[in-house]
C-alpha cells in the first residue's frame, strides 16, 4: 500500500542505424502551435522535439489556460494545432478538445491532438463522442510529431513519400505465423510483411494455428501475430494450449484486436500472450512489434522495399463516406493494392447486415463477431460511418439487445452501407474483365507457356503461398486465355479470398478440360 521506489543507471552506446531527417513541409512553416501539459518537465520536452522545426510554438499549464490562449490567438493569428496531455487538474485533455469542439465562437479552430502516456484505454472510452484529430502515446518523438502534422495538413504528402520512394523496414531470415480468420486483414498484413522481406504463413483459426505451430516446431516462427476473435478456437485459448506446452515458453505472440480497453488488454496477457496491436492496424505499429521482439533478424533499409504507388499524374482517389488517406496509410500508400481490398470489402461484406439479422436470434455469439469484423474491416479501409454503426451493434449485442431493438441501428447500417458500396464501385479501374476466349483466341494461346503458368500456379497453391496471388496478377490473362471464362472468375475469386484448396479444385478441373496437366 505505499510503493516502491526503483533507482538504476545505465549506459548506453549510440545508435549506429541512421536517423530519418525530420523534414517539414512547406504547408506547416511558420505555423502555431500550443502544446498543453501541467508537467512542466513534458512541456519542455514537447518544445524542445519540435524546436528544431520553423514553428512558432507556446506553452500551457493546463486546460483553461489553453482555453483562454486559443481565443486570445482565433481574433489574431490562430494556432494551426494544439497539443494536449490527456491526464490534467481541473479541464483535462477530453474535455478540452470537447469545448474547442463544440465552440462556434471561433473563426478558425485548431486541430487538435490527444497526448497520454496510459495508452488509449480511457481515452479511447471517452473520446468516441469528442474525436481528437490524432492519439499519440508518450513518449513522443520529434519524426512522429511531423508525420503527426503532415497528416493533418498536407493530404496528398503519403501519396508523395511514396512517389518518391517510402521504404519499409527490412528484417531477414524471419517468418512469422500470422493468425486472423479476416481475409482482408490477412492479406494487408501479410503484403506488409512481405514487403519487409518477412515469410508469413497464415492461419483462418486457432486450431489451425496450433496445427502449424506443432508441426513445425520451435524455432521455425521467430513470432506469431493472433488475432483474438475468431471462429472454432479463439486467440486466447490457442495461446493458452501453446504455452502449455514448455517448448514454446519463449516464442512471441502479439494479439490484434478492435477492443483497445484495460480489461481487454489484462485478458491477452493472463492468456500468455507478449504485447497488443489495437485493429486497424498501422504499418508503423506492425514494424514497431516485429523490431521489439525479433530485433536479431532486422537488419538496414534497402531500395528493394521500396513501395511503387500511383503516378504523379493520377486524379486523387476520392470516395464518399471513405477516409482514402487513413486507408491508404494502412497500404503504405499502395493505390492498386488499396483498390483491391475496397473491392474485396464489396464482396465479402455485402451480406453482413442481413447475416446479423438472421443470426441474432439463433447464435448471438456469431452475429456479435460479425458486426466485429465488419467494424475492423471498415476502420483498416477507413470508412469511419460504418465502423462506428457496427461498432454500436456489436456493443448492443454484447449487452443483451435484442432484434427488434437493434433494427434501427442495422436499417442506418444498410443505408450507409449500399451507398458506401455504389461510392466504391464508382471509383474502381473500370477495366474490361477477359471474357471467354474463341477458338481462334485459344488456338493462338502458346500452350507450352500456359502450361508452365499452370503448374507453377497449381504448385503455390498446393503450398498455400501468398505468391500464388502474384502470379494470378502477372498470368491472369493467359489464364483467362487458356481456360474457359467461368472457370478462371471462379479460381480468381476463390483464390482472392484465400481458399486455395477451392481454387486449386477449379484449376484442376478446368486444366483437364483445357487439355492441361496439373
Amino acid at each position: 500500500g505505499v510503493g516502491t521506489t526503483i533507482c538504476f543507471t545505465a549506459w548506453f552506446g549510440l545508435s549506429e542505424a541512421p536517423q530519418r531527417p525530420h523534414h517539414a513541409p512547406q504547408a506547416i512553416h511558420g505555423m502555431r502551435v500550443l502544446l498543453v501539459d501541467d508537467n512542466p518537465s513534458a512541456r519542455a520536452v514537447l518544445a524542445e522535439s519540435l524546436a528544431a522545426l520553423p514553428l512558432e510554438i507556446d506553452l500551457a499549464a493546463g486546460g483553461a489556460q489553453a482555453l483562454e490562449m486559443i481565443h486570445l490567438a482565433d481574433a489574431e493569428r490562430p494556432y494551426g494545432v494544439v497539443f494536449s496531455d490527456l491526464h490534467m487538474p481541473g479541464i483535462d485533455g477530453i474535455d478540452l478538445i470537447d469545448t474547442v469542439k463544440s465552440d462556434a465562437t471561433l473563426a478558425a479552430p485548431p486541430r487538435m491532438v490527444l497526448l497520454s502516456s496510459a495508452g488509449r484505454d480511457e481515452a479511447r472510452f471517452r473520446i468516441e463522442n469528442v474525436p481528437a484529430d490524432a492519439f499519440l502515446t508518450k513518449p513522443v518523438s520529434a519524426s512522429v510529431l511531423v508525420d503527426t502534422m503532415v497528416e493533418l495538413f498536407v493530404p496528398s504528402a503519403q501519396m508523395e513519400m511514396t512517389r518518391n520512394g517510402e521504404s519499409a523496414p527490412r528484417f531477414d531470415n524471419l517468418t512469422v505465423l500470422l493468425v486472423e480468420d479476416n481475409d482482408i486483414n490477412q492479406q494487408i498484413a501479410g503484403e506488409l510483411m512481405q514487403l519487409a522481406g518477412i515469410a508469413v504463413d497464415v492461419a483462418g483459426n486457432g486450431r489451425i494455428a496450433l496445427d502449424h505451430l506443432l508441426t513445425a516446431g520451435p524455432g521455425h516462427y521467430g513470432m506469431v501475430f493472433m488475432d483474438v476473435q475468431m471462429p472454432e478456437m479463439d486467440g486466447l485459448e490457442a495461446t493458452r494450449r501453446l504455452r502449455a506446452d514448455s517448448r514454446f515458453a519463449d516464442l512471441p505472440v502479439v494479439a490484434m484486436t478492435a477492443h483497445a480497453m484495460a480489461a481487454e488488454r489484462d485478458r491477452c496477457f493472463a492468456a500468455g500472450m507478449n504485447d497488443h496491436l489495437t485493429k486497424p492496424i498501422s504499418p508503423s505499429e506492425l514494424y514497431r512489434a516485429i523490431g521489439h521482439w525479433c530485433p536479431q533478424h532486422v537488419v538496414r533499409q534497402d531500395e528493394d522495399a521500396v513501395v511503387q504507388a500511383a503516378g504523379a499524374d493520377e486524379p486523387a482517389l476520392v470516395i464518399a463516406g471513405v477516409d482514402v488517406q487513413d486507408g491508404l496509410s494502412r497500404t503504405l500508400g499502395n493505390r492498386a493494392f488499396y483498390l483491391e481490398m475496397l473491392e474485396r470489402f464489396c464482396e465479402g461484406q455485402r451480406d453482413t447486415v442481413a447475416g446479423i439479422r438472421q443470426t441474432l436470434e439463433r447464435d448471438r455469439v456469431l452475429a456479435e463477431r460479425m458486426a466485429h469484423t465488419l467494424k475492423g474491416v471498415a476502420g483498416l479501409l477507413g470508412a469511419a460511418e460504418v465502423q462506428q454503426l457496427s461498432a454500436r451493434i456489436e456493443a448492443g449485442i454484447r449487452g443483451g439487445a435484442l432484434l427488434d431493438e437493434l433494427q434501427p441501428l442495422l436499417q442506418e447500417l444498410d443505408v450507409v452501407m449500399r451507398a458506401l458500396f455504389d461510392a466504391i464501385a464508382a471509383a474502381l479501374p473500370k477495366s474490361a474483365a477477359p471474357g471467354p476466349a474463341s477458338p481462334a483466341a485459344s488456338a493462338a494461346v502458346d500452350r507450352d507457356e500456359a502450361q508452365a503458368l499452370i503448374s507453377e500456379f497449381a504448385l503455390l497453391l498446393c503450398q498455400c503461398d501468398s505468391e500464388a496471388l502474384d502470379v494470378l496478377q502477372r498470368g491472369g490473362a493467359l489464364l483467362a486465355a487458356a481456360l474457359d471464362d467461368d472457370t478462371y472468375r471462379l479460381i480468381e475469386r476463390a483464390a482472392r479470398q484465400y481458399d486455395f484448396d477451392a481454387a486449386l479444385d477449379a484449376l484442376a478441373a478446368g486444366a483437364k478440360a483445357a487439355g492441361y496437366a496439373v
